[in-house]
């Protein structure tokens, strides 16, 4: 599935997604994604979904997780809600765990600063320019025209923040 992606070093998984089956994102070139996000559409994630990604989130409280979601057991951490599944998978297993706050992917669309590459709306475009930015940041540059959530970093919280915003 990652064949010739050798760059791609986070991953947004589109909110069209239902359930990642089993062994879904391994293979060739999976091992150098550090960062994915599942939406909340995603309802089950099946045995050896991901390779070994340095961080997870899980947006659907409720998602239906498969005991062993790794190929490899050196994940850095997973995101999720509190008392969410992701947080039981965790804690089962000896992850950390980091919550994300019960606002998180609430808050409104009005603020168009999220329009990153100023065409007037907030949308796919939006996030497909932070990630291609995202992919190239080596820290050294001046990204603040980026840091679309204002924590003063650029980093896959922006990319969450702008799809946020258009759904």
């Amino acid at each position: 599935a990652f064949y010739g992606c050798e760059k791609l070093t986070s991953l947004i998984i589109p909110d069209s997604v239902k359930s990642i089956a089993k062994d879904a994102l391994i293979g060739y070139g999976s091992d150098k994604i550090k960062s994915i996000t599942v939406p909340s559409s995603v309802t089950s994630i099946g045995m050896w979904a991901f390779d070994s990604p340095g961080s997870l989130t899980i947006l659907n409280p409720d998602c239906k997780i498969r005991r062993d979601m790794f190929l490899k057991k050196d994940v850095t951490v997973i995101s999720g809600f509190a008392g969410s599944t992701a947080q039981k998978y965790a804690e089962k297993y000896g992850l950390k765990f980091e919550t994300l706050p019960d606002e998180y992917g609430t808050e409104p669309v009005t603020d168009l600063t999220r329009d990153v590459n100023e065409d007037g709306v907030v949308n796919m475009a939006d996030v497909i320019c932070l990630t291609k930015n995202l992919v190239a940041f080596s820290g050294s540059s001046d990204f603040t025209a980026y840091d679309v959530n204002g924590d003063g970093q650029f980093n896959i919280m922006d990319l969450l923040a702008v799809k946020r915003a258009f759904l």
